[in-house]
């Protein structure tokens, strides 16, 4: 049968709403002369849907290029869901996305149950047109001409288990991250291009991809002498085939000589990730914190100028010394990183891996 029915969660549900993807594909991409006929799906007549009535009551369906769809109850008091006449494309090869939504949470160890019709506007023998008679035998010869079709109902039964649950985790989040929201200051830190330059050259140093970086236009700052400055700078990390997207907003007041108040910056860190599992969402938190301790490094790195001066003046590009100890920071940070890693895979001992991190925390503290 050339139509298949796959279940799987919907993302950022919370595990509440069940996507039913219906595919259907009657001729390969690479067709062989000894194939059966190919078939242009017409119609998708009905698709029905029953789950276990323990996941509370329908709140949504899909319902843009759908005629009709009905909820009821189906055999053994199971919640019985039908979409009739769903649009689709008259192709070979196609798909139809179908959604329910429910008020509780959805069993993964549940099975559900249901059927697909779908018509093809022709037949599976190859027969391309018939002949009428009338019931005297005689052909026809008023026009009459036989609509060549073929309906076909598939009954499945689909299990849960091993399915995936994706869902989307952004840091902070001001519902359950409330901690974490506010926006980080640090003063006597000019948010200029050298600044930005160096949290561009901690990231990609350390495996992050930094896609963009744009300024916005200048404008007065909040006292004389200042110039209000705002810089975006986004990317992403990879996690084997997952991304972890980041966006850092740089804002402040950078003084010039002279000016009423010294340089100010504040830094603004989001980071947004999907996960399966609470080993990935972890993934995504631990990558938010290892993305600030490389922020405070190129801070620190740009708060001393080339000739040794604090703080930095207007224009002056960072102190050597400033800049070798920022990457060697860093440095130790990946290697903290990739202990944790290892320790989590059981590829060392936690005992050796709580030693190691002690040792590289007390000298990117600057302990002798």
């Amino acid at each position: 049968m050339p139509v298949w029915v796959t279940p799987s969660f919907a993302p950022d549900s919370d595990r509440k709403a069940l996507d039913l993807r219906v595919q259907w594909c009657t001729v390969d991409p690479i067709t062989d002369p000894d194939d059966g006929p190919e078939l242009t799906a017409k119609e998708l007549t009905r698709v029905v849907l029953e789950v276990p009535s323990t996941w509370g009551t329908v709140q949504g369906l899909t319902l843009e290029d759908v005629e009709q769809t009905l909820v009821g109850r189906g055999p053994g008091g199971k919640t019985r869901i039908e979409w009739k006449k769903a649009t689709i494309k008259k192709a070979a090869r196609g798909y139809c996305e179908l959604s329910a939504e429910f008020s509780r949470k959805i069993d993964e160890s549940a099975t559900v149950t249901g059927e697909v019709e779908i018509a093809f506007s022709q037949a599976i023998s190859g027969t391309t047109d018939v002949q009428v008679h009338s019931p005297g035998g005689g052909r026809r010869r008023d026009g009459v001409r036989s609509k060549i079709q073929t309906k076909m109902c598939v009954r499945f039964e689909l299990s849960l288990a091993g399915m995936r649950h994706q869902e989307f985790r952004t840091i902070p989040d001001a519902a359950e991250d409330a901690k974490d929201t506010e926006t980080r200051r640090f003063p006597n830190t000019r948010p200029d291009q050298h600044l930005v330059v160096g949290l561009v050259q901690q990231l990609a140093d350390q495996r992050y991809l930094v896609k963009s970086v744009v300024e916005h236009p200048t404008r007065p700052g909040r006292g004389v002498g200042l110039h209000y400055r705002v810089w975006d700078i986004t990317g992403r990390r990879y996690k084997g085939v997952y991304p972890i997207d980041f966006r850092l907003t740089v804002a402040g007041d950078e003084a010039e000589a002279g000016a009423s108040s010294s340089s100010t910056t504040s830094i603004r860190l989001i980071v947004r990730g999907v996960h399966a599992s609470p080993t990935m969402a972890e993934e995504i938190l631990k990558a938010y914190e290892e993305i600030w301790a490389r922020i405070e490094a190129a801070v620190e790195a740009s708060q001393a100028g080339a000739d040794g001066n604090l703080p930095r003046r207007e224009g002056e590009p960072f102190a050597a010394i400033g800049k070798h100890a920022a990457r060697l920071k860093a440095t130790l940070l990946s290697v903290s990183s990739l202990l944790r890693e290892a320790e989590r895979e059981g590829r060392i001992s936690t005992e050796l891996a709580e030693r190691l991190r002690d040792e590289i925390e007390f000298g990117s503290s600057g302990g002798a």
